[in-house]
């Protein structure tokens, strides 16, 4: 495994993994930084992924703020085993993630309010898991194929796996997905020790994004500007935070503190939401959030820690944070809020891993009987329930 100082992070592997068995562990502050990876295999882990420079779109707006009325969470369930994941939500409410089965396989599932969580085929192979979707129900991730590889997949609406291939190399990973279908993603190459950010069209296929000057690279986020945000090694073998436009190749973006930076979400003003490691003390990650000539710090819980890993179109953020306990909690930010506290299913912890524009929030959380079940949080705000009133 090939790390650079993001090393413990690079030790993270998911439950999901195919050589990984036991029952996942509380995510530490450096064990789930990523807000698209699912660490599936010994590659190097994705370290940042990050934001928009000036000249590369439209000048953004700044984030609009909702008061956080009140929430209320549920338990998404399983698909018969002892765990899930929701990696992702689109804006009709369709989550997307990964869970165990009765017969202890991984699959990739999506779940809907009207038929519950509904496994996804594989492309052959003994697991699969899902990492987005849009809202015209194409689902992107990962599956194992029937010679054990992995390989990058779109699931159209109707469920059919369609392998995304490589860039050459015998292994691939989907993280996100446009609403017009760019989806996005990591490939290895032929050549040993080089993997790159991938872009995929239906028309185009699969598009090498390049590095910055290093050897690796991953394609984390993509928004509906075909902007692509994810992480490139520079000529030290560092991982930069990026940004690919078109045919411009990657831009970096430098962090607030001076310290390495990772960005785990993008929206279509080009706000960036992902993290900082302070460089006297790389284990106390801050979430950040990118706007326009703008890095803000958004606090914790009360601990030492935080994370942001998505952030919807009015710019909500959402992660998790430690608390002045030590306990890891989703949290919901908002510019007239801050940080607020999600809570859990009655254990110990939780994290939020995608948001969409309903105020809709989707995660995990250990639950009081000790296990890890997707979770999903509706929050209300205080400007929604006025209309109502009104």
């Amino acid at each position: 495994m090939r790390c650079s100082i993001w090393e413990a992070g690079c030790a993270r592997m998911s439950p999901l993994s195919p050589h990984k068995d036991e029952r996942p562990p509380p995510p530490g502050p450096m064990e789930n930084f990523t807000h698209r990876t699912q660490a599936l295999w010994s590659w190097p882990t994705l370290l940042a992924y990050a934001s928009l420079l000036s000249g590369c779109a439209d000048s953004p707006t700044e984030p609009a703020g909702s008061v956080v009325a009140d929430f209320s969470i549920a338990d998404l369930g399983t698909l018969g085993g002892d765990f899930s994941w929701a990696k992702g939500i689109n804006d009709r409410g369709w989550v997307v993630g990964a869970s165990r089965t009765a017969a202890g396989e991984k699959r990739a599932f999506v779940w809907t309010s009207e038929d519950g969580m509904r496994e996804l085929a594989t492309l052959g192979g003994e697991f699969g898991s899902a990492e987005a979707i849009n809202d015209a129900g194409q689902v992107v991730g990962s599956s194992a194929r029937a010679d054990g590889t992995v390989g990058a997949v779109l699931w159209q609406a109707s469920g059919e796996p369609i392998d995304l291939g490589s860039l050459g190399g015998s292994e691939s990973v989907a993280f996100d997905v446009s609403s017009d279908g760019q989806v996005v993603g990591w490939s290895g190459l032929a050549v040993c020790c080089a993997d790159r950010a991938f872009s995929w069209t239906a028309t185009g296929g699969m598009a090498d994004l390049g590095t910055l000057a290093g050897e690796v690279s991953f394609a984390l986020g993509v928004n509906d500007a075909d902007q692509v945000a994810g992480i490139a090694t520079d000529a030290d073998g560092i991982g930069r935070a990026v940004f690919w436009d078109g045919s411009n190749g990657a831009s970096q973006l430098d962090g607030l503190l001076g310290g390495d930076t990772g960005a785990f979400d993008i929206n279509g003003s080009g706000h960036v939401v992902g993290v900082e490691h302070p460089p006297d003390s790389p284990a106390d990650v801050r979430a950040v959030l990118w706007t326009a000539g703008a890095t803000t710090d958004l606090g914790t819980l009360g601990g030492s820690f935080s994370e942001a890993f998505t952030i919807n179109e009015v710019s909500h953020v959402a992660g998790f944070s430690a608390t002045a306990s030590g306990d890891h909690h989703a949290y919901i930010w908002t510019a007239e809020s801050g940080m607020v506290d999600l809570g859990t299913l009655g254990g110990c912890c939780s994290g939020a891993w995608a948001i969409n524009d309903q105020g809709q929030v989707v995660g995990w959380s250990r639950t009081d009987g000790g296990e890890y079940h997707a979770a999903f949080w509706q929050v209300y705000f205080e400007e929604k329930r006025m209309q109502i009133d009104d």
